[in-house]
């Protein structure tokens, strides 16, 4: 999408990992800024995405790609 001209908004809890990836972005060429909030936090995320919208008008695509990892053996395998 970037390639195709989007300007993508990265978002994240942790504000280096997200900058990092901004940075590489841009070192591609490619059109990108980051957000660090929390979705697990309605009021972060309502005021984020105000201030995204307020910035880069309205949001086109949005892809929700939030989620947890927990790492554990089955019991009995």
């Amino acid at each position: 999408m970037a390639q195709a001209g989007a300007i993508i908004v990265l978002n994240g809890t942790d504000k280096t990992r997200i900058q990092t990836a901004v940075d590489q972005m841009h070192g591609e060429g490619l059109n990108s800024t980051g957000f660090t909030f929390d979705v697990r936090d309605e009021k972060s995320v309502n005021e984020s995405v105000y201030a995204i919208e307020k910035q880069f008008g309205q949001i086109d695509i949005l892809v929700n790609n939030a989620g947890i990892m927990i790492r554990k053996t089955v019991g009995g395998i």
